[in-house]
């Protein structure tokens, strides 16, 4: 059976790829930059790209959904190595690669639920700011490719340009042989994410 150890570093990934470089990544966010009051300390720089106030979220802030599609790279050949679209890829109908990409999606946005207050430095007083942001599974998609079903097959930006979308932030699930456990990524900041190790 599967382990499941991977879904909260998919989940930092996921998290952590949304709080920076909004300016940058275009139609899967589906938010421009909100707007600022016109007696505002800050100028507005149209890059807005030199200051972390932009990415505070405030009053001003509107509910953004980032969509997201999962692709499961296979194994063209013999066991595909990776969820399916209809079983774990060993057989198991039970669980499927639709299955795998709903809880990724369930966990990350039950991780953006709650904002708690950090407990380190001790005593410290840094907001608890909402988190005015959460994922819907776009599509599941299942790729049997012999050359990029593994991690150190295709690059990344190969991956985006042959199967992604570019109103979506791509999550490509890949092979890794060198792993027995554990897992690693790719996250350019660019409308996609490649991790390995989550079969």
């Amino acid at each position: 059976m599967k382990s499941f150890l991977l879904l909260p570093l998919i989940l930092v990934l996921l998290s952590f790829k949304h709080s920076y470089g909004k300016p940058s990544l275009g139609p899967p966010y589906e938010c421009d930059f909100d707007s600022i009051p016109q007696n505002s300390a800050f100028t507005l720089n149209p890059e807005c790209t030199q200051s972390t106030l932009f990415y505070i979220p405030d009053e001003y802030t509107s509910h953004k959904t980032i969509k997201v599609a999962i692709h499961f790279m296979q194994r063209a050949t013999g066991t595909p190595l990776n969820f399916t679209d209809l079983d774990d890829g060993l057989g198991n109908t039970n669980f499927t690669g639709h299955d795998f990409a709903n809880l990724v999606i369930f966990y990350a946005n039950s991780q953006l639920d709650g904002n708690y207050q950090m407990n380190l430095p001790q005593g410290n007083s840094t907001p608890v700011l909402e988190r005015k942001y959460n994922y819907v599974l776009k599509d599941v998609l299942f790729h049997a490719s012999d050359a990029d079903y593994t991690y150190g097959g295709t690059n990344g930006s190969t991956l985006n340009s042959t199967y992604g979308s570019p109103d979506v932030l791509d999550l490509f699930l890949l092979y890794d042989e060198t792993m027995e456990a554990g897992g690693g990524n790719s996250t350019p900041f660019a409308g996609w994410v490649r991790q390995r190790g989550t079969w």
